[in-house]
């Protein structure tokens, strides 16, 4: 039986991170209430939780506001992550590579609890500048990055992750049926990368391919963002070719560097 489905769970500590992951790049800054309403937990307790968060220095207030927001202590926890995940240590410098040679932005994320979480985003050269940032989190379906490795993940795990909800969609736009993305993600099978239109962002479209271990389990992710406009899909196409050369370039490095306890 584990921690996380045991009677020994901390529940309290369980709350307090429930908390934390209130904030986003979207919304920096919530105040008590905006707490309250997005935890479902009573004043009191929220209260309590955000005070001692602050103590610790995960939580800040901002001195304009008065709302509180994520703390030094958490982005020194959350730098540390970055800093010992081989992907990212290995996989910075490819992604800042692609974003120079392709003019558009380019993001590296991996798949944490059904979800992509990005890990590094450099901006292009384009003028259209697209938004995004390190610590992002978004439901996988709706990525470039999340379906490439859904779609490299074996289906049993599919199959299990959608069980248990079902596909979310960015407001204003209808999420995909469940078979409607198996469909995709058999596409994206076929073709070797993923496609994004519009999903995670309005007017914008991304390339997405898998970055697989030296035992071929998809690892991470590697995307291009560009704005929508008609020549849009012809473009998908040429930009996914540089993905999946930088995809298998990360991979490569992985192997040779041993990070993911194979060296060649």
């Amino acid at each position: 039986m584990s921690v996380a489905s045991g009677p020994r769970r901390v529940l309290s500590l369980e709350k307090a991170v429930q908390v934390l992951r209130c904030f986003s790049g979207a919304e920096p800054e919530l105040g008590l209430s905006q707490l309250c309403q997005r935890t479902s937990l009573p004043k009191s307790v929220a209260y309590r939780l955000a005070q001692t968060l602050e103590g610790l220095g995960l939580l800040e207030r901002s001195p304009r506001t008065r709302k509180y927001r994520v703390g030094a202590v958490a982005f020194e926890i959350g730098a540390q992550y970055l800093a010992a995940n081989p992907v990212g240590r290995v996989a910075r410098e490819a992604i800042e590579e692609l974003a120079a040679t392709s003019g558009h932005t380019a993001y590296l994320g991996v798949l944490d609890r059904g979800d992509t979480l990005m890990l590094a985003v450099h901006e292009g050269a384009q003028p259209v500048r697209i938004v995004g940032a390190a610590g992002d989190r978004f439901p996988a379906e709706m990525t470039a990055i999340g379906r490439a490795m859904l779609a490299a993940k074996p289906p049993a795990f599919v199959d299990e992750l959608y069980r248990a909800r079902r596909p979310a969609s960015r407001a204003g736009k209808t999420p995909p049926t469940i078979p409607a993305l198996l469909a995709d993600l058999e596409l994206t099978r076929r073709r070797g990368w993923a496609l994004s239109v519009e999903e995670t962002y309005p007017g914008v479209w991304a390339v997405g391919v898998a970055v697989l271990g030296p035992a071929g389990e998809p690892v991470a992710g590697v995307s291009l963002a560009f704005p929508a406009s008609g020549e849009a899909p012809a473009l998908a196409e040429r930009l996914a070719n540089l993905v999946s050369h930088r995809a298998k370039s990360i991979s490569h490095r992985l192997t040779l560097d041993g990070s993911l306890g194979v060296r060649v």
